[in-house]
């Protein structure tokens, strides 16, 4: 049986009963990806409110889509940890992939990172470009998982400055093969924010590693393997959503 297709619609406020255009780009994609026809149903949200509105196609055609609300429902499907992925910038497939499992994964907000070893900073109009494309992959992300609340996509920094003014009484953690400690020895305050560091295919220097400690990141070993960029941040999203989120084994 075919799931309803959930679509994101910035800025609209979903009154009940609203009849409403949709943009030309939700209007091909309706269209001509999704194949769909008048009378078919949407599911819609504004990625703000914790609500989604189902709805029902009253008027498609080239160049024009008509939607009315049919009823609006509050949903809970964020998770109650607050995490934050700190992600060296990869190459495109690395990064796409790392953003895209953290918000299946109930990430709340994604910093990209520039670290002695990252991808160098873009320039202004590529910068443009990626931060665009990483906000298309995140409400992608959640169309698909049934989030309605986008995470938040953090203009990139450098890690440093990143570091300088970081509040040390929230958490972090920072997968190290070198470290000692293993995840669950680290001290995790659930109650607030926490910040994962994450670094490129090729780690950190032993200079990132001191300033990050010292800023009251966490060092920690993951396990006997080292894993990979895009694998590491999700692994550890994976392991506190289990803990203490809302990811269920049984």
């Amino acid at each position: 049986m075919r799931r309803t297709p959930r679509i994101y619609i910035p800025g609209n406020s979903l009154r009940q009963s609203e009849r409403f255009l949709l943009d030309s780009n939700i209007r091909h994609r309706l269209a001509n990806v999704l194949r769909l026809k008048k009378s078919d149903e949407l599911i819609l949200f504004n990625g703000i409110d914790p609500v989604e509105a189902s709805v029902k196609i009253v008027h498609l055609d080239r160049k024009t889509a008509e939607v009315e609300i049919d009823k609006i429902e509050k949903v809970s499907r964020e998770s109650p940890l607050q995490t934050c992925l700190w992600q060296a910038i990869e190459k495109q497939d690395r990064m796409d992939y790392a953003i895209q499992k953290a918000v299946e994964l109930g990430v709340s907000c994604i910093q990209p990172v520039y670290t002695e070893y990252s991808l160098p900073p873009f320039r202004q109009d590529r910068l443009k470009k990626k931060i665009a494309h990483w906000q298309g992959i995140i409400i992608h992300a959640c169309e698909q998982t049934g989030r309605c609340i986008l995470p938040a996509l953090k203009d990139p920094l450098a890690l440093s400055a990143l570091l300088q003014k970081r509040d040390r009484k929230i958490t972090g953690l920072m997968p190290d093969p070198d470290a000692v400690k293993s995840l669950r020895e680290c001290h995790i305050d659930t109650g607030k924010k926490i910040e994962i560091l994450i670094g490129p295919i090729a780690g950190f220097t032993k200079d990132e590693v001191l300033d990050a400690e010292k800023k009251g990141m966490q060092s920690l070993r993951l396990g006997p393997r080292i894993l990979r960029t895009e694998t590491a941040g999700i692994t550890m999203l994976a392991w506190l959503q289990i803990e203490y989120g809302d990811l269920r084994m049984v």
